[in-house]
């Protein structure tokens, strides 16, 4: 526990600021605009096989690099923020695997808008005003770290069913498609994910609640906390797939919808009660042409 104790307070300092786009400002993107970028870096990175946590992190650093920009005033037109969204899923790639995207590839991924030059200086951009800080814990580490301490004589019941560790990398990955789920610490989300997961495998609740009290005890977080996450994560899939749950209840073997109607799905979560508030913030100025305003927003 002391370990993930320290990974906790360190992953504290690289969260976006949770609900940063709900002060409307010149220029910012709404949620839904927000959750349709996370599905085109999905999208993205299935292209060229990358590891199923590169779009998170990039959403990491997207939303860290963004928040930044908006807090110093920064306009950015909306016409590039595709290029922002790949070069942090490039970073991601080049930081975490040995992947090096090429740069005809992310000249193709978005349609041959932009040049090589903007995509090498947009690239320096992000990583100053990241300050270099691109090792970031995801989720998917702190959920494999309490699931692999859950391995003693009481949560063996737990850790011998695969599928439980199946549904929370799932669950996971749906919420990088949510801007609500910034709310919530990186490991309050393994937390939520593995009650999900026990709840739906109905595995010993007495061992997932035992863990969690000493996860509490320790990182310094509470079980209203990881059961708000938890109930966040149902609702979350049952939105995208409402008949998903009840066939997988009655066999008990998580099978993971097709991915690209995940992507698909997951952006329309909250696309309906966020309409109006897009109607409302609909960037109407437009730079003289995309390099401009990117050279702008590089000064």
């Amino acid at each position: 526990m002391a370990c993930l104790s320290t990974l906790h307070r360190a992953s504290l300092l690289l969260r976006p600021p949770p609900r940063y786009l709900d002060v409307a400002r010149p220029g910012s993107i709404t949620s839904t605009e927000r959750e349709n970028l996370a599905s085109f870096l999905a999208d993205a990175s299935d292209d060229i096989r990358l590891n199923v946590q590169m779009p998170a992190l990039a959403m990491n650093y997207f939303d860290r690099y963004y928040a930044l920009l908006l807090a110093d005033g920064v306009v950015v037109h909306k016409q590039v923020l595709e290029l922002y969204a790949i070069v942090c899923l490039t970073l991601a790639a080049k930081f975490y695997t040995q992947c090096d995207p090429s740069i005809e590839w992310m000249c193709k991924v978005t349609e041959y808008k932009f040049s090589a030059d903007l995509f090498f200086a947009v690239e320096m951009q992000v990583i100053e005003r990241l300050e270099w800080t691109l090792h970031v814990p995801l989720p998917h580490t702190f959920f494999e770290m309490i699931f692999r301490g859950m391995d003693t004589p009481e949560g063996q019941a737990v850790v011998a069913n695969k599928n439980v560790m199946k549904w929370g990398c799932m669950l996971i990955d749906l919420t990088v498609f949510g801007y609500s789920f910034l709310d919530y610490s990186p490991l309050v989300v393994a937390c939520g994910a593995l009650l999900c997961a026990a709840r739906l495998e109905t595995v010993n609740d007495k061992a997932i609640v035992r863990t969690l009290d000493s996860i509490c005890a320790e990182c310094g977080i509470t079980q209203g906390e990881a059961r708000a996450c938890e109930v966040a994560m149902m609702a979350s899939w049952e939105r995208c797939f409402p008949n998903s749950l009840k066939a997988e209840k009655q066999s008990f073997m998580p099978v993971r919808p097709d991915e690209d109607d995940c992507a698909d799905k997951a952006v329309v979560v909250r696309k309906e009660e966020e309409r109006s508030d897009s109607e409302e913030r609909t960037d109407t100025t437009t730079p003289t042409s995309v390099i401009d305003a990117v050279d702008w927003t590089v000064r």
